[in-house]
């Protein structure tokens, strides 16, 4: 139980600090899927350079450099600086209390990261959406001696009840190959029997529509009435009853 707490805890941290980039989320708008990145003193939309974004200590930072977010996003350089109390939520979006994100027109063609109240024209209402580098980011995972755990959105934590050694053994003794059978010679067919004779009604002579049958005819070793004989005398039959 104490071990499976563990890895919890462990898997729950790996999210909170999986890196992100930043968009932003308002359709039909110059703005839709811009990146939202650093300048350097404080986040833009569509400029900048490219930024990576993680969560610590509930705080958020742009290429490791604190974010403290007041009328606008300013970068900092001390983490007592970082505004706390920041998730990304179930959609992916970045939640920050008090914070109603817009892009403000930087009088230059561009936008900047601002709060509405800071905005009192041109302000377009977004949502920063989290998008998680999929091959990297998203894909990481925390090996122990007896599970993995992957990380994204939700947490799955697979721990098996044996020991890595036990495990190996079974599975060594799973993959052998299994001895070859031995081989024994066919068993011969067994002589077959000499045909004998019994009596049966078999056509020999056709006269005045009489029809005559010898005493005896040979049969199969199996009982049976040679078929053959059996046939010629069903066709003899049906041609005597035409003429």
């Amino acid at each position: 139980m104490k071990f499976s707490a563990i890895l919890l805890a462990a898997a729950a941290g790996l999210v909170s600090a999986q890196k992100f980039g930043l968009i932003a989320i308002h359709s039909g708008t110059d703005v839709q899927n811009a990146p939202i990145n650093s300048n350097g003193v404080q986040l833009v939309i569509g400029a900048g350079e490219d930024t990576t974004y993680e969560v610590i200590d509930r705080g958020l930072y742009a290429n490791g450099k604190p974010i403290e977010f007041g009328q606008y996003a300013l970068i900092k350089e001390r983490d007592g600086e970082a505004t706390r109390d920041i998730i990304v939520n179930g959609q992916d979006n970045l939640y920050v209390a008090r914070f109603d994100f817009v892009a403000c027109p930087d009088g230059k063609g561009g936008y900047v990261l601002a709060d509405q109240e800071a905005c009192p024209s041109g302000a377009i209402g977004i949502a920063a959406r989290a998008v998680y580098d999929t091959v990297s980011s998203s894909s990481a995972a925390a090996e122990t001696t007896s599970g993995v755990v992957t990380s994204h959105s939700t947490v799955q934590v697979t721990v098996t009840s044996c020991s890595d050694d036990a495990c190996h053994k079974a599975t060594a003794a799973a993959a052998a190959p299994a001895a070859p059978a031995k081989s024994t010679p066919a068993a011969a067919p067994p002589a077959a029997s000499p045909a004998k004779t019994t009596p049966a009604a078999i056509v020999t002579q056709i006269g005045d529509g009489q029809i005559q049958a010898p005493k005896s005819v040979p049969v199969q070793a199996n009982g049976a009435t040679a078929l053959g004989v059996s046939a010629a005398a069903g066709a003899i039959v049906v041609a005597a009853m035409l003429f």
